[in-house]
């Protein structure tokens, strides 16, 4: 993925081999293939630089066929993204410290989920923490989901239930407070 040409190259690593290589209409900031290893199409979600927009694209074509762009799924530049296999959904986070968690199928909350609404659950901890998660990691088994945040904690949350379930303070601050 290259901001500065605004291509997005898809590598074959086990044969060494770039299979791709799709010129993108915008500059790419963060990639994540989001299909099931079942799936008939590769399909690429590809965040755009400065903007809370993803674009969902068909990785096997060089014109990289954009199939969806999501514009309404974030309000604020968007910092992760992780697609999660074992429950065939993915979970976003922005600059604002919201966390969303979607199908790359049908781009809406999943059913699978224990839960209808946001609200109803502590993905707006980060949030209301006033900080944003530079990084993201899903279990093995899908169950759980990590954030790193800002504020040097990790929040470790259960992804069926959206419930925080622990929370890690790395900062400095527990030391001097000691």
């Amino acid at each position: 993925m290259s901001p500065k040409d605004n291509s997005l190259k898809v590598f074959d690593v086990a044969n060494f081999d770039m299979m791709h290589m799709i010129k993108l209409k915008f500059s790419p900031e963060l990639c994540e293939f989001v299909h099931r290893s079942s799936a008939f199409s590769a399909l690429l979600a590809v965040t755009q630089v400065e903007a809370a927009v993803v674009h969902i694209i068909k990785a096997e074509t060089a014109e990289g066929q954009v199939l969806k762009v999501l514009k309404d799924l974030h309000f604020a530049m968007i910092r992760t993204i992780k697609y999660v296999p074992q429950l065939n959904l993915v979970v976003s986070s922005d600059q604002s410290g919201m966390i969303e968690i979607w199908d790359p199928e049908t781009f809406e909350l999943p059913e699978s989920l224990d839960f209808n609404l946001v609200i109803d659950t502590d993905l707006l901890e980060i949030a209301k923490s006033k900080t944003f998660a530079l990084s993201c990691a899903a279990s093995n088994t899908g169950e759980f989901m990590a954030f790193y945040t800002r504020d040097r904690k990790i929040r470790v949350f259960s992804i069926k239930s959206g419930k925080l379930l622990r929370t890690i303070d790395d900062s400095l601050q527990q030391y001097i407070d000691y």
